[in-house]
């Protein structure tokens, strides 16, 4: 049964919505030695280092997990990882729609130049309803609907909510 079809259908809690922030794990290991530091930044990720005059050696993709949510929407998960002569950028993202309800994304990217001694990693959540989103002209139709990568399509439309920036500092050796 969809929300919409069911007595919550105007709550803002939902029985789809069973996200958790969760922007990936950093585990120091003292048994091998490694240790990392993280500290916030206001650095901005390097986009123009990820642009095509920094060719990309190795790109792959992995879909980690696809849920038509009964028929009442859509939750995805995927990573998305490519490697440049000098650089490795990441994106792990989390896609959310429940119809008529909500959109939701939560992005955590990471990169790393060789040349330094931390890895940047970006969290970020942007999310609205539906009644916001149809209110921005967004048209929600068979062919987004249908559209594998609708994430893609709705996400600067999205209003960002959080995003958080850090650096994590790896040990000397």
């Amino acid at each position: 049964m969809c929300i919409r079809d069911s007595k919550y259908s105007d709550k803002s809690l939902f029985s789809q919505d069973v996200t958790e922030r969760m922007k990936a794990t950093v585990l120091n290991s003292s048994e091998a030695g490694q240790f990392f530091k993280i500290q916030r930044t206001e650095e901005e990720l390097p986009v123009h280092k990820l642009g095509p005059e920094n060719p990309i050696l190795f790109y792959t993709e992995l879909h980690l997990f696809d849920d038509d949510l009964g028929d009442c929407g859509l939750s995805t998960s995927n990573f998305r990882f490519r490697v440049m002569e000098d650089s490795f950028f990441g994106l792990l993202r989390f896609y959310l729609r429940v119809d008529d309800v909500i959109v939701r994304v939560y992005d955590t990217r990471i990169y790393h130049d060789f040349s330094q001694n931390y890895i940047y990693r970006e969290f970020n959540v942007r999310e609205n309803s539906y009644q916001e989103l149809r209110a921005k002209g967004f048209k929600f139709d068979a062919e987004f609907n249908l559209d594998p990568k609708q994430s893609d399509l709705i996400y600067k439309t999205l209003d960002s909510v959080l995003v958080a920036k850090e650096k994590i500092i790896l040990a000397d050796e």
